[in-house]
């Protein structure tokens, strides 16, 4: 519900953008109140997302294959 409903230019700096699989841990240098503040602000604009969009409205997934990168909420 991320990354391909940000309005344009206010997209994070996800960290695991850099690095392959760097979703899947916390690094040493994160504290709990920074992991769970990027929990609390995805939960948040997940909440928006789906109040403010219909659900076929569409975003694309730069990083998936191109015939598969628009995809859907539902």
């Amino acid at each position: 519900f991320g990354r391909p409903y940000f309005a344009k230019g206010e997209e994070p700096d996800f960290h695991w953008t850099r690095e392959p699989e760097g979703d899947l841990w916390a690094r040493p240098e994160e504290s709990r109140d920074a992991l769970t503040g990027l929990y609390r602000a995805a939960w948040a604009h997940t909440d928006a997302v789906l109040a403010e969009l219909p659900l076929d409205a569409e975003g694309r997934v730069p990083w998936w294959p191109e015939h598969r990168a628009v995809t859907t909420l539902h």
